[in-house]
């Protein structure tokens, strides 16, 4: 049962779907069988087709509008012969017949399908039911490539920033000071030929910047922070090539941050050092 739950939480659906069906498995979701039993309601009655108990199973599944739902996707999975008074096992039963793509358009339509029961609780339009699944493979399409061109966008900017460099130790008898950010905040590490750390330190910063500006904030107290430790790397380090590139090329020294990356020169330009 364990391994059932893994590979449902790995379905690549919206989270709040998962959760909607992690609900609906405990029997949790408010069904009007559900509410009468905590003593909410004493009318246990299907909102939707008012002739039946409304249980879990019937309201994600059974009741009568849902037929051509049922029809259309009993095409796609034979329908089963088990118990549908119990959602857990109803969902089970599908599960073992289907693929991976089928799993996560199965959990948008009984997703999408509580959707339609509240909006005809609350008179609202609902979506209609000879267009469920055509609907459902939409929104899972565009969901996916969204989350597709975000993961794309990750591996780009961890590309950029330089995270997968290897770090070289200094010439021998220099010093080497690492310059990075985390969330909000800057710190610097000093390391000798053998990479030992020989010192190291952190300090918040107050300010709400940019992680470009954090970067270079990073620098200078790196540099600094070499200084008083009485260390004089001869090269500074940084994961981000943007901000080596604006240090030595003398760019954006008129910008917001353009002081900052002055104040790196000057103290590049009185210890000798390198980026």
């Amino acid at each position: 049962m364990l391994g059932w739950w893994k590979s449902f939480w790995k379905l690549n659906i919206p989270n709040k779907i998962k959760v909607f069906l992690w609900r609906a498995y405990h029997d949790w979701i408010p069904t009007n069988v559900n509410t009468a039993r905590k003593g909410v309601r004493s009318d246990c009655m299907c909102i939707v087709c008012k002739s039946s108990m409304e249980t879990t199973c019937h309201a994600l599944w059974r009741y009568k509008r849902l037929k051509t739902i049922r029809k259309d996707w009993e095409l796609l999975v034979p329908a089963h012969g088990g118990d549908n008074s119990n959602f857990f096992n109803f969902v089970l039963d599908y599960f073992s017949r289907m693929t991976g793509k089928q799993k996560e358009l199965f959990c948008v339509l009984l997703w999408r399908i509580w959707f339609n029961r509240n909006s005809y609780a609350h008179g609202a339009t609902p979506v209609e039911m000879s267009e469920m699944i055509g609907w459902g493979k939409m929104f899972l399409h565009d969901y996916q490539s969204i989350n597709r061109e975000r993961e794309k966008e990750k591996e780009k900017a961890k590309s950029s920033n330089g995270s997968n460099l290897h770090w070289y130790p200094p010439e021998k008898d220099l010093y080497k000071s690492n310059c990075g950010v985390v969330i909000d905040c800057k710190n610097g590490r000093v390391r000798n030929l053998d990479g030992e750390v020989m010192a190291c330190c952190s300090q918040r910063i107050e300010a709400n910047v940019n992680k470009k500006v954090a970067n270079l904030i990073a620098i200078k107290r790196g540099i600094l922070f070499g200084i008083d430790c009485g260390l004089y790397p001869d090269k500074i380090e940084s994961n981000d090539s943007d901000i080596v590139n604006w240090i030595n090329h003398g760019v954006y020294r008129d910008s917001d941050f353009g002081t900052i990356l002055l104040d790196i020169d000057d103290l590049r330009a009185g210890e000798s050092w390198g980026l």
